[in-house]
């Protein structure tokens, strides 16, 4: 791009983009002006006349808004002729953002005086679109203004699509990312899926595109993605999509993760890695799985000393934190930066006390490079557990310092907390009011941790509540809990800054008393999932926040049931509990999932070789590729299995 051509000259200001853009949108005039003297000396009324400006051929669209699509390798100059009905002087100036300018290859001097103004557009490589705008003014004021938007046109590129895979058959909204989706609105781009059309495509910018994937079935396992419009296509690598069956289908044989012993089991994946954690003989030992749980790599130690539990484990941004209480009075953090292949040293996070103070129940939450913990400090059998949390903007490197959420000096218990990028919300039960109507409170940050909220009852004043469990999507936090042997619910629309005035019913007792609740969310759907008489296994589902009208039987057998587990994403809904007694050695692992808004759920089934009692189960999904994983006793002892979906 040319530079200025004078000292004095120089690009345009942004304030200067803004009024050109203004001026093109309204005729420009010469305004009209004042008396002029007599005897010969008094000066004439200026014309009332403005200057026009001639496009060059082949522009599309109409005054004072053009178009130029031109492909990256091509080349042009346009020329811009202005004439001025009053024979005045002229001068021209163009306005664009340099960064745009560039990408778009102009090249050009500005302001140049004359009746004629060259751009000049050259090769570039990459496709782009922008928007320009020339005026040209006479020395009196009057003024014509153009709008010119270019597009460069090109091939997409195609880098990614996410989720990685989806049922055959069974429409999910994925996001794929490139590049020349949109070029300015001058195409029109779709997308497939194994040649299969993708439904439901909406491109709100030129590196972004969503869609639905078809509903026609294809053929499991690796599958072609594609986009493309009028100036070519691209393709993704055939692994990077796969398509599998529904109902998912399961190895024949269960994998052990463990060597010893194993309890506190925790599983979780992301960008295509798959993690487990659990503590087997007193220490945090942690596996990762780069096929998506097929395989698993030789189990390491994370924590340092041989006295810990309650393992916790979240794994977003690519990156992997792991968070534990060692002796029962210290809450400990440890970080991978890269996906689990190498860890940093443990953190502690808590404040070190003389005596020591005791810890429990630490919860772990994250979003992208966002880290939440939250804990309780003190014994709650001496009544004097508080609500603790710490946090961390950078994949767990570093942390707020801890700090203790409210000024209740009540015991507080039974701690969850939820997240959306910097925001997060703590749910947590209190007796300020009294033990016998302990309630259900939240409070909330916007900043990363930097800061929280005073705290907010979410139950009724008037009577006890237990056990929240809370879920955050977007703007939403949801949070569920249990009263009389029915399930209650609050919410809030603006990141827990703001909640619902009176609490509402999620389900009464018709169905039995109601007991294990469990709740996920994405948007404006919450699904509420809980074991009705003991042995029946049920899905609440809202699709209007507080509006609990659905009631879906998942499961219901002789057998108990307990331990449910769920969780969304787009169209698919995923849920894995345990059914039979555990006392005598019955007690399964089921699982059941939904392709529409957890409408319908496959029948309930299980998997595997094992023959023994299975408990705490858990529950990670990649896509449509399902993991889940479980405390197995067909060893005698207590062992972590593990089992993955296949195409």
């Amino acid at each position: 791009m040319k530079p200025p051509p004078h000292p004095n000259s120089a690009w345009p200001s942004r304030s200067a983009v803004a009024a050109i853009a203004v001026l093109a949108l309204v005729p420009a005039a010469c305004g009209g002006g004042g008396g002029g003297g007599g005897g010969g000396g008094g000066n004439p009324l200026p014309p009332n006349h403005a200057p026009s400006i001639q496009v060059p051929a082949g522009l599309a669209g109409q005054a004072p808004r053009y178009s130029l699509a031109l492909p990256i390798g091509s080349a042009r100059t346009l020329q811009f002729i202005a004439t001025d009905p009053d024979g005045d002087a002229l001068q021209w100036q163009l306005a664009v953002v340099p960064q745009a300018g560039l990408a778009m290859g102009l090249g050009y001097q500005t302001p140049v005086n004359g009746t004629a103004f060259e751009l000049r557009i050259d090769p570039v490589l990459a496709t782009t679109a922008g928007t320009l705008q020339l005026l040209v003014q006479d020395p009196r004021g009057g003024t014509a203004a153009i709008d010119l938007a270019v597009a460069r046109t090109g091939a997409p590129t195609l880098t990614g699509v996410a989720p990685d895979s989806a049922f055959a058959g069974r429409p999910q909204d994925v996001t794929m990312t490139g590049t020349g989706f949109l070029l300015g609105g001058a195409v029109s781009t779709n997308a497939s899926f194994g040649g299969l059309p993708a439904t439901n495509v909406a491109v709100p910018g030129d590196s972004e595109l969503s869609c639905r994937t078809p509903l026609g079935l294809l053929p499991p396992g690796p599958t072609l993605v594609s986009v493309g419009h009028a100036f070519g296509s691209a393709l993704l690598p055939a692994n990077a999509f796969t398509t599998f069956r529904f109902p998912p289908q399961f190895a024949a044989t269960d994998q052990r993760l463990d060597a010893v012993t194993a309890q506190d089991l925790r599983l979780c994946a992301d960008a295509g890695l798959a993690h487990a954690a659990w503590i087997d003989a007193g220490q945090v030992r942690y596996r990762r799985s780069t096929d998506g749980g097929q395989t698993w790599e030789a189990s390491q130690p994370l924590s340092p000393t041989a006295t810990t539990s309650s393992a916790q484990l979240f794994a977003g941004g690519g990156g992997v934190t792991a968070v534990w209480l060692a002796d029962g009075n210290s809450v400990w953090a440890r970080h991978s930066l890269d996906g689990g292949q190498t860890w940093q040293t443990a953190q502690r996070l808590d404040a070190e006390t003389v005596p020591e103070t005791t810890s429990s129940r630490p919860r772990l939450c994250g979003d992208g490079n966002r880290r939440y913990v939250a804990w309780l400090e003190g014994d709650p059998l001496q009544l004097q557990a508080h609500v603790t949390v710490a946090a961390s903007a950078d994949a767990g490197a570093s942390w707020t310092a801890a700090r203790r959420i409210g000024t209740s000096t009540a015991n507080q218990g039974a701690c969850e907390i939820a997240c959306v990028a910097a925001r997060a919300v703590v749910a947590f039960e209190d007796d300020r009011l009294g033990p016998t109507i302990r309630g259900v409170y939240a409070a909330r940050t916007a900043d990363g941790g930097a800061s929280w909220s005073d705290d907010h009852r979410l139950s009724r004043t008037d009577a006890g509540a237990a056990g929240p469990r809370i879920a955050a999507s977007d703007f939403g936090v949801h949070v569920v809990w249990r009263r009389s042997n029915a399930l209650f619910y609050n919410g809030s629309q603006d990141g827990g800054a703001t909640w619902r005035l009176v609490e509402d019913q999620v389900r009464g007792t018709d169905a039995g008393p109601l007991t294990e609740p469990a709740i996920c969310c994405e948007h404006n759907r919450v699904y509420v999932f809980y074991v009705a008489a003991g042995t029946d296994v049920w899905l609440t589902r809202s699709t209007d926040p507080g509006v609990f009208t659905t009631n879906l039987l998942l499961s219901s057998a002789a057998a108990p049931a307990a331990e449910p587990v769920a969780v969304t994403q787009g169209q698919y809904v995923f849920a894995i509990w345990r059914r039979g007694d555990l006392g005598s050695g019955a007690a399964r692992v089921v699982h059941a999932e939904s392709t529409d808004v957890g409408a319908s759920f496959a029948a309930a089934s299980g998997l595997g070789d094992g023959t023994q009692a299975q408990e705490q189960p858990v529950l990670a999904h990649l896509g449509a590729r399902i993991l889940l994983a479980w405390l197995d006793h067909r060893t005698g002892g207590s062992a972590a299995f593990v089992n993955a979906s296949a195409p």
